[in-house]
């Protein structure tokens, strides 16, 4: 099972998170501020997402395909 099939399958954002990142620290709460950015471009990335502290500040990680569509968004308009 692949974090894609999160909602396809019985699969927890929790689940999908962990399997995409084993062993790093994320937390699933994400910056409102990043929250209110995507929803102003017209994406919810709320569910899709986790915010992985692969460095001090963190960046956001994507667990589902619609997370990779809306990363894939961000990085050409960010």
């Amino acid at each position: 099972m692949v974090p894609e099939d999160i909602g396809r399958v019985k699969m927890t954002r929790g689940e999908a998170a962990e399997q995409r990142y084993s062993g790093m620290t994320y937390d699933h709460a994400l910056p409102q501020g990043w929250v209110d950015a995507c929803t102003e471009k017209g994406m919810d990335p709320r569910g899709h997402f986790v915010w992985l502290y692969d460095d001090y500040v963190g960046r956001p990680a994507p667990i589902t395909e619609e997370g990779e569509r809306i990363n894939s968004l961000l990085a050409r308009n960010p």
